[in-house]
């Protein structure tokens, strides 16, 4: 949230945070040509009490919030910190760029539309709007939640 404060800050813009989830969006100059916004989130691990749920949060490192992402695509980050000639690197622990590169839309473990069922959504948005494939054991597992 104070990397979120310092973005809103140096393109004088605004940003929405919150902070349940360590998570912020800062709104970029309406002239910025790459993008309308940065959407912001701090490394957590969560769980669910029951499906459907909303989680339960703890801060957590790198991998864990990697692993807790809806899709494979969705698990790359770029590494901000550590020696200046590992910052911009990729961070890619669920082979999401494999599936990037392949068009496949594969989430991380059989429950994931059990614990989050708007994954069913996402997964059919994303394929629809990217002209990508569900992965056959995910498309299996929608099928079923």
């Amino acid at each position: 949230l104070r990397l979120a404060r310092r973005l809103s800050l140096a393109f004088s813009t605004s940003m929405m945070s919150h902070a349940r989830f360590g998570t912020a969006r800062v709104v970029l100059p309406s002239d910025h040509r790459a993008a309308e916004y940065i959407d912001l989130a701090a490394s957590r691990s969560e769980r669910y009490a029951h499906p459907g749920a909303l989680p339960e949060i703890q801060r957590g490192k790198a991998i864990d919030d990697a692993q807790r992402r809806d899709f494979t695509i969705n698990a790359i980050g770029v590494r901000l910190n550590g020696p200046a000639g590992s910052r911009g690197t990729w961070i890619d622990p669920c082979n999401g760029l494999s599936d990037l590169r392949a068009g496949l839309i594969r989430v991380l473990h059989p429950l994931s539309f059990i614990d989050d069922p708007t994954r069913i959504f996402r997964a059919v948005r994303f394929a629809a709007r990217f002209g990508v494939t569900i992965e056959r054991a995910t498309l299996q597992w929608l099928r079923e939640a």
